[in-house]
């Protein structure tokens, strides 16, 4: 058991170190998706409440 729990834990922290590096090299390009995401829901939104 505990080596399932090490493989994960290492696994989350090998994740989470990515996220972060990614985040702190390309911060325009590794947001973009949400932000474009984001507005397309907004877009979508405000065309169906009108």
């Amino acid at each position: 058991m505990t080596n399932v729990r090490s493989i994960l834990s290492s696994g989350a922290n090998a994740f989470l170190q990515g996220f972060i590096k990614g985040a702190k090299e390309t911060p325009r390009g590794f947001f973009a998706p949400a932000i474009a995401a984001w507005s397309l829901l907004i877009s979508t939104a405000d065309s169906l409440v009108k």
